[in-house]
């Protein structure tokens, strides 16, 4: 997959409490549908052969821990990897003139492609993830069949209650308006690095929109890439 189920809840309106497993369950099938999609198959296959997907495993930076030259850890949703030795520095808290971190690019040296998942594909993937486990993390199944969540104690002082339908609905179409104003400023990004002649090495004239169109594809069966080149 390109986009980690931990991103998901960083770069969406998800609360940052919000439950993965619902979000492991379904993350690759709603990328994959999505992206060829709204992306066409050659620009989808390009990102798939071409990714650095977020290493399995990788722990969250504690303030006790020490980390030597080329640790991976996340923080905040985001990975970071050391360039020191003997590193307790929070990355959140780095010196930008004199850092001891860096977020390893999704995309290598390739900038264009950074440029497209930094500023677009990282939220709407993250948006497209949340719309599709909303219902799922609202109800559950268990030995008794459906259930919804509900209670009448309180959160932050403040009485809860599970979403209704019709407040389920108004939630998903918010984040349906949103990815769809992201996904118009994204071809805009596209289109203009096309009439700029921007060499990128990335297939942006087959997205639908920018340039020849892009069709509705089959998932690609190129083998993926796991975890960050040191």
């Amino acid at each position: 997959m390109i986009i980690a189920p931990i991103e998901v809840v960083w770069n969406s309106p998800a609360g940052r409490e919000y439950p993965l497993d619902n979000i492991c369950l379904v993350v690759d099938q709603v990328e994959q549908e999505y992206l060829t999609e709204c992306l066409g198959c050659d620009m989808y296959d390009w990102l798939i052969a071409n990714v650095e997907e977020w290493p399995a495993g990788t722990a969250e930076w504690h303030d006790c821990d020490e980390y030597g030259l080329g640790d991976l850890v996340t923080r905040e949703g985001r990975l970071y990897q050391s360039i020191e030795s003997f590193n307790r520095v929070d990355p959140i808290c780095d010196d930008a003139d004199n850092p001891s971190w860096v977020e390893p690019n999704r995309f290598g040296t390739n900038e264009c492609a950074n440029e497209l998942w930094s500023k677009y594909l990282k939220q709407i993937l993250a948006n497209k993830v949340l719309h599709a486990t909303l219902n799922f993390t609202t109800h559950k199944t268990g030995a008794g069949g459906l259930t919804v969540q509900d209670s009448g104690g309180s959160f932050d002082r403040q009485s809860f209650r599970s979403g209704s339908k019709a407040e389920l609905k108004e939630y998903s179409n918010q984040l349906d308006a949103l990815n769809a104003t992201i996904v118009r400023n994204m071809r805009r990004w596209a289109s203009k690095k096309i009439l700029d002649g921007a060499v990128c090495g990335v297939p942006l004239s087959t997205i639908p929109g920018c340039g020849s169109n892009g069709e509705a594809c089959a998932p690609s069966l190129q083998k993926r890439r796991w975890g960050f080149k040191n």
